[in-house]
C-alpha cells in the first residue's frame, strides 16, 4: 500500500471517528435535555402540591375561625337567654 493510500485510508478512519463522536454528542445533548426537562416537570409538580396542600391549610383555618366564631356567639346566644 503506497503513501497515498495509508492517508486517505487514514482519512477516511477519521472522518467515520468524528462522525461517530458527533452523534455521540447529539446523544448526549439530547439526554441533557430531557433530563433537564423531566427535572422542570418534577418541580412543577412539587410546586403545585405545595400551593395545593397550602390552600388545603388556609381552607382549614378558615374553618377552624369559623368554628371559633360560631361556638362564642353560641355562647353568647345561650348565656343571654
Amino acid at each position: 500500500m503506497g503513501k497515498k493510500e495509508r492517508l486517505q485510508k487514514e482519512i477516511r478512519t477519521c472522518g467515520e471517528e468524528l462522525k461517530k463522536a458527533e452523534e455521540t454528542l447529539v446523544q448526549r445533548e439530547k439526554l441533557v435535555k430531557a433530563e433537564e426537562q423531566k427535572k422542570k416537570a418534577e418541580q412543577l409538580q412539587v410546586e403545585q402540591l405545595l400551593h395545593e396542600q397550602e390552600k388545603k391549610m388556609a381552607e382549614a383555618q378558615g374553618t377552624k375561625e369559623q368554628c371559633k366564631r360560631n361556638s362564642l356567639s353560641d355562647s353568647r346566644e345561650n348565656g343571654e337567654r
